[in-house]
């Protein structure tokens, strides 16, 4: 998920002029959104790594940052991404709700989606791509599959 991930921050930059635990880092962004669109770049590298608490970590204080943020289009994708991140961490570390969390990141998305006009293609794009695999991690989750790819 982190080049979905980043490539969306990148992407969501690009559409709208928008900037970008322990070892969470501060954000280096004043605005609730690049706040926010930063530790998600964090959390999805860190669930990358299979490091799952820092990726909650660093996706609750994502979310926690994102509630602020004025940009109702960077709101939703940001929370999207952010809740699809920490479903896989609470999955994994046995902490939260993770199906409620995925469930409500696929909703997230499918707005996202959606919303192309505003947002641009590329982030439209990539919302539907992490739409599916949050769909078939949900589908795994269920069935007790553990392997994501």
């Amino acid at each position: 998920m982190s080049i979905a991930a980043v490539t969306v921050g990148l992407a969501i930059t690009a559409a709208v002029g928008s900037p970008l635990g322990k070892d969470v880092q501060p954000s280096r962004y004043s605005d609730a959104c690049g706040v926010a669109r930063s530790y998600l770049n964090q959390a999805s590298q860190f669930s990358n790594t299979y490091s799952y608490r820092k990726a909650y970590d660093a996706a609750v204080v994502g979310l926690r940052a994102n509630h602020t943020c004025k940009d109702a289009r960077l709101f939703i994708v940001n929370e999207g991404y952010l809740l699809s991140t920490k479903a896989i961490a609470e999955h994994f570390i046995n902490k939260g709700d993770s199906s409620r969390d995925l469930n409500r990141a696929i909703d997230l998305l499918k707005r996202c989606r959606t919303m192309a006009p505003t947002l641009g293609r590329t982030v439209s794009d990539l919302c539907a791509q992490q739409e599916q695999n949050d769909i078939v991690t949900r589908e795994r989750f269920a069935t007790r599959q553990v392997i994501l790819k």
